[in-house]
């Protein structure tokens, strides 16, 4: 379910010309696509061995990105 201020976004989106599949995609409201989930994965993963107190260049090498 929308609300007030994702259909204001959406509503003046369209007005201004955006498709409504563009219009989906920007506001989230789209579901993920499988690489978006990959890559929020390797995210995840590099945050949580920074917060662990690993060096950002081995995280990066660890998550694969």
């Amino acid at each position: 379910m929308r609300s007030t201020e994702e259909t204001m976004l959406m509503d003046t989106m369209i007005a201004n010309g955006v498709s409504n599949k563009m219009t989906e995609q920007a506001t989230g409201l789209a579901a993920p696509k499988p690489v978006q989930k990959e890559n929020a994965a390797k995210l995840e993963t590099r945050d949580m061995l920074l917060a662990n107190g690993v060096d950002e260049e081995m995280a990066d090498l660890a998550a694969d990105l």
